[in-house]
């Protein structure tokens, strides 16, 4: 037919725009990555170049300054947060007492040191104050979990197993 695909004018102007469609969509993308969606039941902090923003963003859609510029890190504060005392599992799941606890369960000496006990805990919280809770700590919830292994372990070192059972089990 004499027609080549060089002389057509389509593929000249795909030719032409094409990296400029690339950088447009290159730039969206980019820019999409300041937009943050909160839901209901969360928080949200921003960092920008790793510091904290003073403002907490509430639940709903929010713009903040594109990635790596600000990162924002989504909290659930509306949820009641778990942490196990006494035993490691895979599942966020109660004690059921007819099944097992997880791979290890810690068993803790009691103080006349001839006596062993199993102790399975569950603390809950919840989060109230976000910045507070933020700047406490690096990882607040690993320090709860650290200071409700201290104080079982003062606890049990102090006792024997009767008076764990009956009258001191608070």
């Amino acid at each position: 037919t004499g027609i080549t695909l060089r002389s057509l004018w389509s593929i000249k102007y795909v030719k032409k725009i094409l990296p400029a469609a690339i950088l447009i969509t290159f730039c969206l993308f980019w820019l999409s990555t300041g937009i943050v969606y909160v839901e209901s039941y969360q928080k949200a902090v921003v960092y920008r170049f790793g510091t904290m923003q003073e403002e907490i963003l509430e639940p709903g859609l929010h713009i903040t300054l594109p990635y790596p510029i600000d990162k924002s890190k989504i909290y659930d504060t509306e949820k009641i947060n778990k942490i196990t005392i006494g035993y490691k599992s895979e599942e966020n799941v109660d004690n059921v007492w007819t099944k097992d606890h997880g791979n290890s369960e810690y068993k803790l000496l009691l103080g006349s040191g001839d006596e062993l006990v199993s102790l399975n805990l569950r603390i809950e919280y919840k989060i109230n104050d976000l910045k507070k809770y933020l700047q406490s700590a690096t990882n607040p919830a690993k320090i709860l979990e650290a200071k409700a292994y201290e104080l079982t372990t003062s606890r049990t070192i102090n006792t024997d197993l009767y008076t764990l059972l009956s009258v001191n089990r608070d």
